[in-house]
């Protein structure tokens, strides 16, 4: 806040205020610190009869000269990676030279010539100086980490599809990144259908029998590398190993079996391909946030090491909605 008072004719009381402004740009949500230059109108007065154009210039050149200030403040503030406090600090002592100079040559707006050439000089530089209105440049540290639910299927191919249905179900995962490197921690809890007919349980002396309902899924962990990553999509080949099974639930209690499972070890590959439905960004003055919201689609083919004679062979499908958050600089 600045000062002009020659404890005769005026009091003016000029500042740069800042609050939150929502903007958008394709799919980014930008929140950010704007800033206006102001008047306190009402600490702010002109004695009676001293209200005179000279005077009323006067006070406008000066506005101007904060104006000016507040512009080159907002551009950098959009642009750099320096905080904005520092920036306010910065500007705060630009302006108030400013205002100094132009008090000094002008003797406080008695020297109109001075006070024209300030006004002309000042209008020009106003005009020539237009405020960037673009999306704004993000400057992204390497880690972040994402989180996502949604909805899966795991498609049998080979021998195992004589004794097995498709599965289908819920699917998590959460991932973490380091520059375009991905590392996912995933799985699929799914319902299948009935044995198509009867299926050697290795852990025992007797079959899973045709008819019986089963349920399965996978853990796995993979890790990719982003070849694509833009404001719009991203496309990660990746590969990974898991766990997969598959279990039966029997409450035939005379032949003392209940819930039983089979697991195995599985291999993977396929691709992720994540749509960025919005992007958030928000820079203010004490925090920078960068955040998405993605719908993720997963294909992948999966070799589950299932005890004889179900080895089986897959081919994966999910889709599923992520939040994903990356640090900023």
């Amino acid at each position: 806040m600045w000062t002009i008072n020659d404890n005769e004719s005026c009091l003016l009381t000029y500042g740069i205020r800042w609050n939150v402004e929502k903007k958008r740009y394709g799919n980014l949500v930008y929140h950010r610190d704007a800033t206006e230059a102001y008047m306190d109108n009402v600490n702010s007065w002109i004695r009676t009869g001293y209200d005179t154009p000279a005077t009323l210039k006067y006070m406008q050149v000066s506005f101007d000269i904060i104006e000016l200030t507040r512009r080159k403040f907002q551009n950098e503030a959009d642009t750099s990676s320096t905080n904005f406090l520092t920036l306010a600090n910065f500007y705060n002592n630009v302006g108030t030279n400013a205002l100094n100079e132009f008090k000094a040559a002008s003797r406080m707006g008695q020297d109109t010539t001075v006070v024209n050439q300030y006004r002309s000089r000042i209008s020009k530089a106003l005009d020539e100086y237009v405020l960037i209105d673009s999306e704004p440049d993000i400057r992204f540290r390497k880690f972040g980490l994402g989180v996502r639910v949604g909805i899966g299927s795991e498609f049998f191919f080979g021998q195992s599809t004589d004794y097995l249905t498709p599965l289908g179900g819920m699917t998590w995962g959460f991932e973490m990144s380091l520059s375009r490197f991905r590392f996912n921690l995933d799985g699929l809890l799914g319902i299948g259908g009935d044995y198509k007919k009867d299926f050697p349980y290795s852990k025992a002396d007797y079959n899973w029998r045709e008819g019986d309902g089963f349920n399965g899924g996978s853990i796995n962990q993979t890790f990719g590398y982003a070849v694509i990553d833009n404001k719009r999509v991203t496309i990660t080949p990746m590969a990974g190993i898991g766990v997969g099974f598959i279990d039966r639930f029997n409450d035939d209690a005379a032949e003392g079996k209940k819930n039983e499972e089979m697991a195995g070890f599985r291999m993977l590959a396929g691709v992720d391909f994540d749509w960025k439905i919005r992007r958030y960004y928000t820079r203010l003055s004490y925090d920078k946030v960068y955040a998405e919201s993605n719908i993720r689609f997963r294909l992948y083919a999966a070799r589950t090491s299932l005890p004889s004679p179900c080895n089986a062979w897959s081919i994966n499908f999910g889709v599923a909605y992520e939040l994903y958050a990356r640090a900023v600089k």
